[in-house]
């Protein structure tokens, strides 16, 4: 009878989930544009005063064995280069998806 007269039943009502959903043109998708300009604008500079840089943070015995504090600082500039541009393009999940490969545990390990 309430069905009839609302036009809904309650458990309908209640099991029913919202999605938000993000347009092109939402908040959210021109920060991820700025940000993965600054995280290049970064990348560039990284590498550009890795010798200040790597003064500044200093060698670890971990480093020594990668190739030197220099060397550490290129490879994480190099890896916020190609996040950055991958999350410009949209492409993190194929770009992330070897990292699961290395993880433990990780699921549907031969699905791509």
């Amino acid at each position: 009878m309430l069905q009839l007269i609302v036009g809904f039943s309650l458990p309908a009502l209640l099991s029913a989930q919202e999605y938000v959903e993000f347009d092109a043109a939402s908040p959210r998708t021109g920060m991820r544009y700025a940000l993965s300009i600054i995280g290049i604008i970064a990348s560039f500079f990284l590498i550009k005063y890795r010798e200040r840089v790597g003064e500044i943070t200093g060698e670890a015995e971990w480093m020594k064995k990668v190739g030197g504090v220099y060397n550490v600082i290129v490879i994480v500039a190099i890896f916020i280069f190609f996040w950055s541009l991958a999350t410009i393009t949209g492409t993190t999940n194929i770009f992330l998806k070897p990292l699961t490969f290395l993880l433990p545990g990780s699921r549907n390990q031969n699905a791509f």
